[in-house]
């Protein structure tokens, strides 16, 4: 029996045990997450047409769809922040810098705005002065035509 033992070496041995655990560890995952054939189901549904008399008059529906913000759904699915994941962490800083970012390009625009508009009444301004002008121009002209 020594003789068998001193052939073995110990690497292979170690691998082939590494091997044969895993591949027991993978083929119990599925069982370990609750992904089985059995829970997966779909069932189907079928529509019943509403019973409607002859002369009866069919109600209308009206679509008012309101739109959902993300506040909303953020406070639906997580009520509790330290249940966030690290992937919702990140979304939600990179939101956040993308906020500050609009938030700063909505000043500069608010800031353009107001410049533009006070440009638009000194153009303004200026043409009622030159229509003005035109107006005395012409009087003039009139005058010195008589």
């Amino acid at each position: 029996m020594f003789k068998f033992a001193s052939k073995i070496r110990i690497v292979p041995a170690i691998i082939f045990a590494a091997v044969l655990v895993l591949s027991f560890r993978i083929n119990d995952i599925p069982s370990n997450i609750g992904l089985t054939l059995n829970t997966l189901s779909v069932s189907k549904v079928r529509a019943q047409a509403p019973s409607v008399k002859k002369g009866a008059d069919i109600p209308k529906v009206s679509s008012t769809k309101t739109p959902i913000k993300a506040s909303m759904v953020l406070a639906k699915a997580h009520s509790d922040p330290t249940l966030f994941t690290e992937n919702d962490i990140n979304v939600l800083l990179e939101l956040t810098a993308r906020r500050e970012l609009i938030d700063a390009r909505s000043e500069q625009l608010t800031l353009q705005e107001g410049l533009l508009g006070a440009a638009e009444k000194r153009i303004d301004k200026k043409i009622l002065e030159l229509k003005n002008l035109i107006a005395a121009l012409k009087k003039t002209i009139k005058k010195k035509n008589k």
